[in-house]
């Protein structure tokens, strides 16, 4: 299952994104991941959840991204969850190109049974409605897959 967290730039959503990831780890069997620009929120999050910095790695396309997420879970067997935020600036897309990733993240999650949670900054409201068939978080109604 995909989980969008769509807003605008400036809106909390990194501080909303750390907060669930915190908030989920005490209820999880297996672990979670959390796919970030940089490492500097590495002391937000609680220290059994898995920080990648993604801009230590050369992802500069959707390929190069799909391959990087499927190394990180053929690493760890057990992930749960995997959270990516900004996902506009980890793979450079904007809400105008984004259904070609999310669609590729859509098929990796159903083939791994791993949920992934994405933030992307969407900067009006038209963004949201285009994406209703995934579960939208933060100041939109979630709406089920």
């Amino acid at each position: 299952m995909i989980r969008l967290l769509l807003d605008k730039a400036g809106s909390g959503k990194t501080k909303k994104m750390i907060d669930m990831a915190n908030d989920e780890i005490g209820n999880l069997k297996g672990e979670l991941v959390f796919i970030d620009k940089d490492n500097r929120h590495i002391h937000d999050l609680h220290r059994s959840i898995r920080l990648i910095p993604a801009n230590e790695y050369e992802i500069d396309s959707l390929s190069n991204f799909s391959g990087f997420l499927c190394g990180i879970i053929s690493k760890d067997y057990d992930i749960e969850k995997i959270y990516i935020d900004d996902l506009n600036k980890i793979v450079s897309v904007n809400c105008s190109n984004i259904e070609p990733c999310l669609e590729e993240l859509e098929r990796i999650s159903q083939k791994y049974e791993i949920e992934i949670i994405i933030s992307a900054t969407s900067e009006n409201e038209y963004d949201a409605s285009k994406y209703g068939h995934y579960s939208l978080l933060g100041s939109k109604p979630a709406m089920t897959v």
